[in-house]
């Protein structure tokens, strides 16, 4: 099966090596806190996950804040994650969102369509006033991550391999999700699907990351 982080649209190399380290550090982050902890964390939903990227983002970053304010037409708004740089150089303001998606079903379903506009509603029209920002003069970027946990039932883990299930998965991505500029698939290893989990005859057998990568002007 392919892997790796896939750049759909010009993205600058210093912030495909951002996305790809914290893709990497989260797929490891996960595999060593489900072994830990006994269970298959894939089960759980957007806070957990959230719980599970702020340390693969402060594994890679100078400074890392969760629910960071700021003001954008004179109104209160917040982001998920904030990000500096090892090198100082560029500050990263990320939204994350988090669903389930079925195997078996060909779309995404419409609720979730509407968790991919809304994560990227806060990072499309980034204009932050920087006047007040201890690193307002830093290059900064928007990113968010929009992660779709795919639910596969016991008998098609069985009928498919793992390229089916990624080939699935890319035409999903390709298809509905038209305006992201990356994405990434992780194939969930067998040590993580063999653990305990709520639901018996439904398995995490992969994981995406979709988004979008906005330069802040």
């Amino acid at each position: 099966m392919k892997s790796g982080v896939k750049f759909n649209k010009k993205v600058d190399n210093k912030t495909k090596v951002f996305v790809e380290n914290i893709c990497s550090g989260f797929k490891r982050e996960l595999e060593e806190a489900s072994i830990e902890l006994g269970e298959d964390l894939l089960q759980y939903r957007e806070r957990t996950m959230s719980s599970i990227l702020f340390p693969v983002l402060e594994k890679n970053s100078t400074k890392t804040l969760m629910e960071v304010g700021f003001l954008k037409d004179n109104k209160r708004r917040n982001l998920d994650f904030y990000s500096l740089d090892k090198n100082n150089e560029r500050c990263y303001f990320i939204e994350f969102k988090h669903c389930f998606d079925k195997s078996s079903v060909k779309h995404i379903a419409k609720y979730n369509l509407q968790k991919w506009e809304k994560v990227n509603e806060q990072i499309k029209d980034l204009n932050v006033d920087t006047s007040g920002y201890i690193d307002g003069n830093k290059d900064m970027f928007g990113i968010s991550i929009f992660m779709i946990v795919v639910q596969t039932d016991f008998k098609e883990l069985e009928k498919e391999n793992n390229n089916d299930r990624y080939n699935k998965l890319c035409n999903k991505i390709n298809e509905q999700f038209s305006e992201a500029n990356w994405y990434w698939i992780y194939e969930t290893p067998q040590k993580l699907i063999k653990l305990p989990k709520d639901e018996k005859n439904l398995f995490y057998s992969n994981i995406a990351f979709v988004g979008i990568i906005n330069e802040v002007k």
